[in-house]
């Protein structure tokens, strides 16, 4: 089926499952940073003492800046990497940008939502701004008639295949699967207490 096809494509080619590895990858960020984990962090400790409507004025005020920010920016680093010939540059630094603003997070503490703010900034807007040359970069390592099929599905695939060895991993471990990702979820669920009451 369509899944044999692409799984064999992504052991095969090399440049194919870095790209594919990377939209797993990038969820990360998508998860943890925009939607899970820095929004309740935001709320619960680095703003826990603002006002309730302060706190979540200021999540929505800084969420908003970094978009607009990355939307202005976005066609101008594009056109400029076009231009100089640099697209890989221009990617792996905003990828690293967003990589050192997530981590330097770590150092966001109760109080701290105006540096808690900055770092999503400048996070949010390196992890933007490398999606458009990770994007970019799919022309040059498909053809055209390929390119549906390894966009649309090749990601999906791939988080596919990782999640069916993460399961042959609990089952080596002789953890039962669904105990094992329920395990995790309270394990997570229990940071965010301790974090909500440092």
């Amino acid at each position: 089926g369509e899944f044999s096809k692409i799984a064999s494509v992504l052991v095969h080619r090399k440049d194919l499952r870095a790209w594919a590895l990377y939209s797993w990858a990038d969820c990360a960020f998508t998860a943890t940073v925009m939607a899970a984990v820095l929004p309740t962090y935001y709320s619960d400790v680095a703003a826990a003492d603002l006002p309730k409507h302060i706190r979540t004025a200021y999540w929505a005020y800084t969420t908003g800046i970094a978009l607009f920010i990355a939307a202005v920016i976005s066609p101008i680093i594009g056109a400029a990497a076009d231009y100089l010939g640099a697209k890989k540059k221009f990617f792996v630094g905003f990828f690293l940008t967003a990589v050192i603003a997530s981590m330097a997070l770590f150092f966001a503490q109760r109080g701290d939502w105006l540096l808690a703010s900055a770092l999503f900034l400048v996070g949010n807007i390196g992890f933007s701004a490398a999606n458009v040359f990770y994007e970019s970069f799919l022309p040059h390592i498909v053809r055209r008639e390929e390119m549906d099929r390894v966009s649309a599905r090749m990601p999906e695939t791939f988080r596919k295949i990782l999640h069916k060895t993460y399961k042959d991993i609990c089952f080596m471990l002789g953890y039962e699967y669904s105990h094992y990702e329920q395990r995790n979820i309270s394990m997570a669920n229990n940071v965010l207490r301790i974090l909500g009451s440092a």
